[in-house]
């Protein structure tokens, strides 16, 4: 019980309503590019506003440009105060898979091959890491990357055994 209040208490802290706006901002211009955009990919207007959905909260929970907390001494990747903490399963650690895992599922469903997919979100990850520690937005962690790139996989494998169990889920034409 002791875990689940710290994971509320930082869910809690986490969450602000600067956190919503942002997502609301970033959403409602994918709303907007939604024609356009749903054409690109391939895939309905339906189905793209809830990609765009959760790509909003993803970038909107990663990228928070009112809590600069600084940089390292080196690239995030090998700084050593980054591998300092060593792997914990904590909060951040489960929301960072939480935050990866539905864009992978919502994205598999669309019929998006799953290889490209996991290069995709490793690539999307890493830069996200990159600019939270160039832009002091945040600070770059090996281990956020780390939960972010497992989050993309479970993703995956999660729409991969949906398509298998319901193939009704997937589409193959945009509309």
């Amino acid at each position: 019980m002791a875990q689940f209040e710290t994971f509320s208490a930082y869910l809690s802290r986490l969450i602000t309503i600067q956190d919503l706006v942002w997502i609301g901002f970033i959403w409602l211009l994918a709303f907007f590019l939604r024609k356009r955009l749903s054409k690109a990919l391939g895939i309905e207007i339906r189905r793209y506003l809830l990609i765009a959905l959760a790509f909003a909260g993803l970038i909107g929970l990663s990228l928070r440009f009112w809590v600069a907390n600084g940089t390292l001494s080196s690239f995030w990747l090998i700084a050593p105060e980054g591998w300092s903490s060593g792997f914990h399963l904590n909060a951040n650690f489960l929301l960072n898979i939480g935050l990866y895992a539905p864009p992978a599922i919502l994205l598999v469903l669309a019929r998006k091959t799953w290889w490209r997919l996991a290069i995709f979100f490793v690539a999307l990850s890493f830069s996200i890491e990159t600019i939270q520690e160039y832009t002091r937005i945040g600070i770059g962690d090996p281990f956020d990357w780390f939960a972010n790139c497992i989050g993309a996989l479970v993703g995956i494998g999660l729409g991969l055994a949906l398509v298998a169990l319901c193939p009704k889920l997937a589409v193959s034409s945009s509309t």
